[in-house]
């Protein structure tokens, strides 16, 4: 790699350290996830911890929808003139992300309501 590449590098990796954190500044943070629950529940105590993993999991896809929505709100926001495109590319992308979240998030919900009988 030449020098005048490598300082070009070096000098962009500087600007985006400075524009990009406050480029995404309003982004809500996406939340931890719970872990996967692997055992097929058989007894009334099984079947209580797969309702309480099912809630844990309807909680992080409510959040991961959140932070999908505010990724797709500043990207919004980021509508460059050359950029706006690929702005608004990436805005669809991540809205598309939070119905996929919300939705996953009712699902869950409604696995972790007990069965009728």
């Amino acid at each position: 790699m030449s020098r005048t590449v490598l300082a070009m590098l070096v000098v962009l990796a500087f600007v985006a350290t400075i524009v990009a954190p406050g480029a995404l500044a309003a982004v809500t943070p996406a939340p931890k996830h719970p872990g996967n629950h692997q055992t097929v529940a058989k007894t009334p105590a099984q079947h209580e911890e797969a309702a309480e993993h099912a809630k844990k999991m309807a909680t992080y896809h409510k959040g991961m929808a959140k932070h999908h929505k505010s990724m797709a709100a500043e990207h919004k926001k980021l509508g460059h003139t050359k950029l706006a495109k690929h702005h608004m590319t990436i805005a669809k992308h991540h809205t598309a992300l939070a119905k996929e979240h919300t939705a996953m998030a009712k699902t869950h919900k409604a696995m972790a309501k007990p069965k009728k009988k």
